[in-house]
């Protein structure tokens, strides 16, 4: 495991925070920048698809400075070199970064992208289910989305698996010809004329379900 592997671990990073924070986007890669140690060394900070990738460069000699990565590296320079850089990546993830809450990569690509298109956390309500998240539109203060791991006996008898489940807000019309139970089924504990569950397990592209969540996200805004 990388330095960059240890620190960020299971986290989804969020490209619009990354911007903020100061890197520069270029064909789907974010780079940044910064001097440490005195502006003796040059960080440099590569994103691509949440994989990070760092280098650390000597000004004064303009090579790469890899002996802080080295087990069991001797001497107190390169310790305060792997600090200060380690600290830097700290709180690029601190910053840039929400903590991968669910099981399955999609669930938490598209907590990613719903807070990079809408600016909008999750919420945690109950204590009896911390792992269960609402998302509402900051506008309305309504929800468009909740978030939870199932048991997937709650739509299939009998059904022993666990799975990621989206509750939204979809047009009632199009909630019958959606239904398929296998990646669709009526809300779970929700008014299933409104809302339909789907199971965040990758089989689904993730562009349909932002669509959806799109349009769950409009019946939440204000009615003019």
């Amino acid at each position: 495991m990388t330095l960059e592997e240890s620190v960020f671990g299971k986290n989804c990073i969020v490209k619009s925070r990354l911007l903020d924070y100061g890197f520069k986007e270029q064909n789907g890669i974010c780079s940044f920048e910064k001097l440490i140690m005195k502006d003796s060394f040059m960080v440099s900070v590569l994103i691509d698809n949440d994989k990070v990738k760092g280098n650390v460069i000597d000004q004064s000699t303009g090579e790469a400075y890899d002996i802080f990565r080295r087990e069991g590296a001797t001497g107190k320079f390169a310790g305060e070199v792997r600090e200060a850089y380690t600290a830097l990546l700290y709180d690029i993830k601190e910053k840039c970064c929400i903590l991968e809450m669910y099981k399955g990569d999609q669930a938490n690509r598209i907590i990613g992208l719903m807070e990079e298109k809408y600016g909008d956390s999750p919420e945690f309500l109950w204590d009896n289910y911390p792992d269960f998240s609402i998302y509402r539109n900051r506008d309305t203060g309504k929800w468009y989305s909740l978030i939870m791991n199932l048991g997937m006996d709650h739509f299939i008898p009998g059904e022993k698996d666990t799975a990621v489940c989206m509750n939204l807000i979809i047009s009632k019309e199009r909630i019958p010809e959606l239904l398929d139970c296998r990646n669709f089924f009526p809300a779970y504990h929700m008014n299933k004329k409104y809302w339909i569950s789907v199971i965040l397990d990758g089989t689904i592209d993730d562009k349909v379900i932002m669509d959806l969540i799109e349009e769950s996200h409009m019946y939440s805004m204000k009615k003019k």
